[in-house]
């Protein structure tokens, strides 16, 4: 929906998924949909996330490559009893970690639940808005997802797996060294006032070679386990998406 009521200070993405953002002291439950990841290589710009691809961003961003591993959650607020708050809305995103923001916490899990960690239910707190930094527990209480047997927040699953499945690499942009040297030069004008921006970068004289459209972001390594699924809820389905699928998904295998 293009236009919508929402309460004085609410910030939204611009991103067609966005990833899971929380504010200091926020409280989610969220379940882990399936037991494989997909891998992102990104710099971070004043103008968003672009995919790495070795060439102009490299050489451009003022940071580093950062590595990003997308896990796609389902999840809703929760009340003073850390159960999911009844009426609240159920979405699908993915879960962006690096790995030392707890992206090992959830390997451990994986581990220690014979390697399967698809439909477990985690408790999430965030603990630093800026950096998005979490707590990550168990959420013991339930032996199935928590959404199980809530049909409006299953077709919420549903409808948001398939949306998933269609919009993840808008988690960040696919530049070409020509398309980033364009939104550096009107990044650079904007902060200048209109001043001249940089030009691309030239050695001796003679202009870096101009380098594909970089590749969408890897797949892990994780292997598709066998291992038994979590206990569910009579008639409820745990909607996992296992690195085969991905692939599919990444346009990588027809």
């Amino acid at each position: 929906m293009g236009l919508q009521t929402a309460a004085l200070g609410t910030i939204v993405s611009t991103a067609a998924l966005p990833p899971v953002k929380l504010q200091n002291g926020e409280r989610i439950i969220a379940c882990v949909l399936s037991n494989d990841v997909l891998v992102a290589k990104v710099h971070s710009f004043k103008f968003g996330k672009v995919y790495c691809n070795g060439g102009l961003c490299c050489k451009s961003d003022p940071g580093f490559v950062q590595v990003r591993y997308l896990i796609p959650v389902a999840y809703c607020a929760v009340d003073n009893q850390l159960n999911p708050l009844a009426g609240a809305e159920v979405f699908v995103r993915p879960l962006s970690r690096s790995n030392n923001n707890g992206y090992r916490w959830l390997v451990d899990q994986k581990q220690l639940n014979g390697g399967n960690i698809a439909g477990m239910n985690i408790l999430i707190n965030c603990i630093d808005t800026e950096y998005q930094k979490y707590e990550f527990s168990v959420h013991t209480r339930f032996k199935h997802p928590f959404y199980a047997g809530n049909q409006i927040w299953e077709n919420a699953v549903k409808e948001g797996m398939q949306f998933y499945a269609q919009h993840i690499e808008s988690f960040a942009m696919e530049l070409s060294d020509e398309e980033l040297q364009q939104k550096l030069a009107a990044a650079a004008q904007n902060t200048m006032g209109g001043a001249q921006a940089p030009q691309l970068p030239n050695f001796g004289g003679v202009p870096m070679p101009q380098t594909g459209a970089p590749a969408a972001p890897m797949i892990g390594n994780a292997q598709v386990t066998t291992a038994p699924q979590l206990a569910t809820a009579p008639g409820a389905t745990v909607h996992s998406i296992n690195a085969a699928d991905l692939d599919v998904i990444m346009g990588r295998k027809q």
